[in-house]
């Protein structure tokens, strides 16, 4: 990935134009499409003339001050993991009072592909507690089980053969089984699994993943899959999901169906029983790139997903820069009732998002080059609180010069706290060299 560095103002007035100019950003519109039904297997970007205008003011004065958004009599914690190399963190779970991360050790160089697996406990006192077996590959995705263990799911890596590789880990992170699928073809680069949830009708799980381009793995081409297995890892079936987008995120519906998120060129959002099959399928994005990175159910049925886009068509409202954070609303039959774009010159990202009691909304992110953020750093991350309209109340980012990579937020609504996991290669966390980067844990207290 091509670094890109800031451009920062020379002097306070510059300051002062620049936030001015913050101010007529967020005064921006959202297109809010009327429900059409449930107009499924749509395989084009909806676009509809019917739109209802909301204006979202963004006059705040509370824009940029970390103690709007965090506590500052509350004490937070924190821990750095430190391997031999270059570290990439991706998803984390909360369980047994302490965390479980996923990722990849020891990269010789940034996004290389060729590190160690990463799969390892901390307590409730962020300590390392136990790290799974160091194997060539990368964990995408953990979830704790209704048993009380760990299955992650990921990749194994073979100079440039990638193995589909599912594991399940005792609260110790003992080894129970793993579950892989090997080519066994020449010139086959094989797939990944790149999330899961449980799936209580077959007793065992749903795993999502892709075949590499060129793969055949399962007699379907590169198409994404669905697969199947059982409490003891044995595969019961395997399905086609019928694009070759990437599976990303998924959540089960108060029906026992399954709402899963892709990204290709657009977004994807699908309807999935139990059993595998596809019921309803929509496109969401614009005539450049789209991404989706995670999907939430809110408090009044609908869905929030949280991405990034490169465009200003179609779908996508206004985009005021290289890529924004985009936030769709969609409702049970996955038509969009609502949308959002946040950002400024530069690049800017959605990660996660999740609700608070009162119903305001609090998004996790990144930014980068811009000068969207006065105070912000080369790459940074960037919490949002938004109001259930989609529109911003405030933001912050931590303004230190170091390069940082947002990948995952956990939401603690009785202790309200968050926890967020990420890189960092800052040297200010444990006298590190800024060579290297690193898996970082934070939890802060809201404010209430």
């Amino acid at each position: 990935m091509t670094k890109i560095p800031i451009t920062m103002f020379g002097n306070y007035s510059q300051k002062l134009i620049s936030f001015a100019i913050l101010m007529i950003l967020f005064s921006c519109d959202k297109e809010v499409l009327q429900d059409s039904g449930n107009d499924e297997n749509t395989n084009t970007p909806s676009d509809s003339s019917d739109t209802v205008q909301n204006n979202c003011t963004g006059e705040t004065t509370n824009i940029g001050e970390t103690y709007f958004l965090f506590d500052p009599d509350q004490t937070s914690k924190a821990n750095r993991v430190v391997e031999e190399g270059d570290d990439r963190s991706n998803a984390f779970i909360q369980h047994d009072g302490g965390f479980v991360c996923t990722g990849t050790f020891n990269e010789t160089s940034r996004f290389a592909g060729d590190g160690n697996l990463a799969l390892y406990a901390l307590d409730e006192n962020l300590d390392l507690k136990w790290m799974f077996k160091k194997e060539k590959g990368e964990f995408y995705d953990v979830i704790a089980t209704s048993d009380n263990h760990y299955v992650a799911v990921g990749r194994l890596e073979d100079k440039d053969v990638s193995t589909i590789y599912v594991v399940k880990t005792t609260e110790e992170g003992e080894l129970t089984w793993q579950f892989e699928v090997n080519t066994g073809v020449d010139n086959d680069l094989g797939g990944y699994a790149s999330t899961i949830i449980e799936n209580p009708v077959e007793d065992g799980y749903l795993v999502f993943g892709k075949a590499v381009s060129g793969s055949d793995l399962f007699g379907f081409g590169n198409d994404s899959f669905i697969l199947c297995l059982n409490s003891q890892g044995e595969q019961k079936w395997v399905k086609s999901i019928g694009n070759s987008a990437v599976p990303i995120d998924v959540i089960q519906t108060n029906e026992g169906n399954f709402i899963l998120i892709q990204y290709d060129v657009d977004i994807i959002v699908s309807e999935i029983t139990s059993a595998g099959q596809v019921i309803a399928s929509k496109k969401f994005g614009s005539s450049k790139n789209d991404r989706a990175n995670h999907i939430l159910s809110l408090q009044d049925g609908n869905f929030l997903i949280t991405g990034t886009t490169w465009g200003d068509d179609q779908d996508v409202s206004d985009n005021t820069g290289n890529s924004d954070a985009w936030l769709l609303v969609i409702d049970k039959h996955l038509n969009l009732v609502k949308e959002q774009t946040l950002g400024g010159y530069g690049y800017q990202s959605g990660v996660e998002t999740f609700q608070r009691k009162n119903g305001t909304l609090f998004m996790y992110g990144n930014t980068s080059n811009s000068d969207f953020f006065i105070d912000s750093s080369w790459n940074d991350e960037w919490f949002v609180s938004l109001d259930s309209e989609l529109c911003i109340l405030n933001w912050y980012t931590s303004g230190l010069y170091s390069d940082r990579k947002a990948s995952d937020l956990l939401y603690f609504e009785d202790e309200n706290k968050v926890a967020r996991f990420h890189d960092t290669n800052s040297e200010i966390y444990n006298n590190r060299p800024q060579m290297f980067y690193d898996h970082y844990i934070i939890w802060r207290y809201l404010k209430p």
